[in-house]
C-alpha cells in the first residue's frame, strides 16, 4: 500500500513537472498516474471485500473461514491474522457457550422440581423431564400450551 502511494505521488509529481514543459512527455507518468491510483483503489475494495465477507459469515455463524497470512503485502496480511484471530475468539466463546449450556442442562435435569425455561415471546427452550413428568407432556413447544392442561396455571 505505501509503495502505491509513494509510485502516485511520483507520478504525480513528474506528471507535474512535464506539463509545465511544454512537452507530450507529460502522458507518460499520466498513465502511472492512473495506474497507481487504479492499484490503490483496487486495494481498498479487495480489504473491504474481506472485512465485509468475515462479517457475513460472522453473522451466519460460520466460523470455518480461514484468510491466508502468507502474503507479501503487509497490511493485507495484519489484516488477514487480525479476522483470523477474531475467528479463533469468536470459536472459543461459542464452544464455551456450549459447554455452559450443557452444564446447565445437565444440573437442571438433576433437580426434582419442575423447570421450564422460556424466552420473552413464550417459546420454550428447555423443560427439565420433572417438567415433562408433572405435566405429563413431552412435546411442549410455547408457553401457552399450558393453558390446556391448567388455564391458572399459564396465567
Amino acid at each position: 500500500m505505501v509503495l502505491y502511494l509513494i509510485q502516485l505521488t511520483l507520478f504525480v509529481g513528474l506528471t507535474v513537472y512535464l506539463a509545465i514543459i511544454p512537452s507530450w512527455y507529460a502522458v507518460l507518468p499520466a498513465f502511472g498516474v492512473l495506474w497507481s491510483g487504479y492499484k490503490v483503489v483496487n486495494l481498498f475494495k479487495r480489504l473491504h471485500e474481506k472485512i465485509s465477507y468475515f462479517f457475513n459469515a460472522v453473522e451466519n455463524e460460520d466460523s470455518t473461514l480461514y484468510f491466508p497470512e502468507n502474503i507479501r503485502q503487509r497490511p493485507v496480511r495484519e489484516l488477514n491474522q487480525s479476522l483470523n484471530r477474531m475467528n479463533r475468539l469468536i470459536q472459543e466463546v461459542k464452544l464455551r457457550n456450549r459447554e455452559q449450556e450443557q452444564y446447565y442442562s445437565l444440573l437442571l435435569e438433576q433437580v426434582s422440581t419442575g423447570i421450564i425455561v422460556t424466552d420473552e415471546k413464550g417459546n420454550i427452550h428447555l423443560a427439565n423431564s420433572s417438567a415433562e413428568r408433572l405435566f405429563d407432556y413431552f412435546s411442549l413447544r410455547h408457553i401457552e400450551q399450558l393453558k390446556r392442561l391448567d388455564a391458572g396455571l399459564y396465567e
